[in-house]
């Protein structure tokens, strides 16, 4: 059904001229209409108002009859009628409990056309970049130019759904159906704090809402401040963008009736952008304000407005919806206070830690395991940090397109994988998969440098979207973070409670990492969920054996009982390839563990097992496996080890460390 438009003239209770724009589905059942001045008028039932007939699924313009006078502006007001009821798996503790994709540059009609791949690849929820209305001084498709820019969104001139990057409301709407379709969340990137500094390209209707151009914006919004003072931070300029003044009220109400049409035609949650640039209640109000102390409203008026909007049309209401804002830590960034306010927040501290373990290899749970946030007591009240209430990353797309040391230029896309599985496989916080450009890498990190178009494949690779189904079923299950053996380049996160239990390794090392650990998961037999894999993990009496690849990622969570023996042998003769033949059945491939050790898992605690070259020509000796044998041999006796040193020092092999000191 398309969108109707009825423009006309009405007269106020003073009997001043106001412009009003109805907007609906079908029939329009209400609508607001506003003066500089900031008066609002409730128009119930319209569709009967005299001299009006509206013809459903038709778009129309009324001006003869109304004396329509171009100059006047246009009010853009979410429907009033009840809205139908969503896909109820939509909820937002599945969102809480899954994973976002942000696709970010991406148009409406290709997150779309993609939503079932986003949907096998286990995400519950997709980012938007913002829908607004936008900067438009060059008006192309490119991400980087030469024609357009990806910010050109970032940078609002009026707050109405669709833009010229995106798609128009009609394909917003679309896309939102098609999610709903797939138990997807839609949630929309959006930016009340401030406007372009393109004056020129400012809707009318924006400026008239809020009093004047003027009234838009504090008295110190064209002043540019700096990111410690909380002044500065709340009420003057940010990177050259004009503060809007987000407590004066026909702004909020304006704004507000922007995040209603969201919500009705299926948004399921936003991200508000420059979250901590907007005043907390208890923030402080600079002296141009001091007649009104209490200003400080947004966000309380925010959930009022979208909770009388729910009770109204049927929508959801404001803790149905999964909102978080972007608080970039700093000095005064009051992160606990914007999570109580809002409902969640960023955790930036913490992807840079994510990012900084990457580049280093270095994945030791003493800088993995702290979120890095902390409470809030800057005004006499304490807020306190929640974890639970985090969306974590790898990479943002500001990490991305404005930081290139620590993203493109030192992590690759093995590297957002790796770093992915970590976060999403943790208990905490709620991650977000930033999409990278398509083709994008160190030499070109704008890739196809196209905007709409879909990003890397990547947010769906074979490890991400294990770690993603692994994520949605521990649920909220307790975590286990270890180094096994004490290596530092492979981390384990155990989860394990009465609902269920599992883990991921990830190895950020360039080498083949053998893994035999204590573990929190129950005895048995667990396969690497990774597709394409065919890793098999033992647990036995406590103990995790098995193997995970260089740079790669291992998930566990599918047990059957059973048990077996991981058998090492030794290529003393260096054979170009070690095969092993079980209880003399088929010769079967063995994993290369490095340095001349390759080993395979029997499923069995008793068998006969020899090891031959590729051609079957050279063969080991026999060797018996008990229950209380050893499982390393070598080709030069039938005899089983307990360990690698051991198996090596009975051929001559001794392992030494000797350490360089670089003076």
């Amino acid at each position: 059904m398309r969108r109707g438009k009825l423009w006309g003239r009405v007269i106020s209770a003073a009997g001043l001229s106001l412009s009003i724009f109805l907007s609906s589905f079908g029939n329009v059942s209400g609508a607001y209409a506003a003066e500089p001045e900031e008066e609002i008028i409730l128009l119930e039932a319209a569709e009967e108002a005299e001299d009006i007939e509206l013809l459903e699924d038709e778009e129309y313009e009324v001006e003869e009859a109304f004396d329509f006078e171009e100059e006047l502006s246009t009010y853009t007001v979410a429907p009033r009628q009840e809205k139908e009821a969503d896909n109820s798996l939509v909820t937002r503790d599945n969102v809480h409990d899954g994973a976002i994709l942000h696709a970010f540059c991406w148009s409406f009609n290709t997150i779309a056309e993609n939503m079932a791949d986003i949907a096998d690849a286990g995400y519950t929820a997709v980012q938007t970049s913002p829908i607004n209305e936008c900067l438009a001084t060059n008006p192309g498709m490119n991400l980087h130019g030469p024609d357009g820019m990806w910010w050109y969104h970032y940078q609002p001139t009026d707050w109405v759904i669709g833009n010229y990057q995106l798609g128009s409301r009609d394909e917003f709407k679309h896309m939102c159906d098609v999610a709903d379709e797939y138990g997807i969340a839609v949630i929309v990137d959006i930016l009340p704090n401030h406007t372009t500094p393109t004056y020129s390209q400012i809707a009318d209707a924006l400026k008239e809402a809020a009093g004047g151009s003027d009234s838009l914006y504090h008295s110190t919004g064209k002043t540019a401040g700096g990111y410690t003072d909380r002044l500065e931070l709340t009420y003057y300029e940010m990177g050259g963008l004009p503060d809007v003044d987000t407590e004066n009220a026909g702004f909020q109400q304006y704004f507000y009736e922007f995040l209603k049409d969201c919500v009705y035609l299926g948004a399921d949650g936003f991200r508000i952008d420059t979250a901590k640039h907007i005043s907390l209640p208890d923030d402080p109000v600079p002296a141009a304000y001091a007649s009104e102390p209490d200003r400080n409203t947004f966000y309380p008026n925010m959930r009022d407005a979208l909770n009388e909007y729910s009770a109204e049309v049927g929508t959801k209401s404001y803790d149905e919806l999964f909102v978080y804002g972007e608080v970039l830590q700093g000095t005064n960034d009051r992160l606990a206070a914007y999570q109580q306010y809002i409902g969640g927040t960023t955790a930036s501290n913490y992807g840079s830690a994510i990012r900084s373990a990457l580049t280093g290899t270095n994945l030791s749970v003493n800088r993995i395991l702290d979120y890095q946030i902390y409470d809030d007591t800057a005004f006499g009240s304490t807020y306190s940090a929640d974890t639970e209430r985090l969306v974590t990353w790898v990479e943002s797309h500001d990490n991305y397109m404005n930081d290139s040391e620590s993203c493109w230029k030192s992590i690759d896309d093995t590297d957002i994988i790796l770093g992915w599985s970590i976060i999403a496989a943790r208990k905490d916080g709620t991650p977000l998969f930033f999409s990278r450009p398509n083709n994008s890498s160190s030499e070109n990190p704008y890739g196809d440098n196209l905007i709409g178009k879909a990003g890397s494949p990547i947010y769906k690779a074979p490890e991400v979207k294990a770690v993603n189904n692994f994520r949605r079923e521990m649920g909220d299950v307790s975590e286990y973070l270890s180094n096994p053996g004490g290596n530092s380049k492979v981390l384990m996160i155990e989860r394990k409670g009465d609902a269920a239990e599992g883990a991921v390794l990830v190895n950020a090392g360039s080498e083949k990492a053998s893994i035999s650990t204590e573990t929190q998961l129950s005895d048995g037999i667990y396969r690497d969920q990774v597709e394409g894999s065919n890793a098999i993990f033992l647990v036995k009496d406590g103990v995790l054996t098995g193997s995970v690849a260089a740079e790669g990622v291992v998930v566990l969570s599918d047990r059957v009982d059973g048990t077996g023996k991981v058998v090492s042998f030794y290529n003393a003769d260096n054979w170009s390839a070690v095969k092993a033949r079980v209880d003399d059945g088929e010769a079967v491939d063995t994993e290369d563990e490095g340095d001349g050790w390759y080993s395979i898992t029997v499923l069995s605690d008793e068998f006969k097992i020899r090891f031959e070259n590729g051609d079957g020509i050279q063969v080991s000796p026999e060797y018996t496996v008990t229950e209380d044998s050893g499982t390393f041999a070598t080709p030069a006796s039938e005899e089983l080890f307990y360990s690698k040193k051991e198996a090596e020092e009975s051929l001559g092999i001794n392992t030494y460390s000797v350490y360089f000191f670089n003076t």
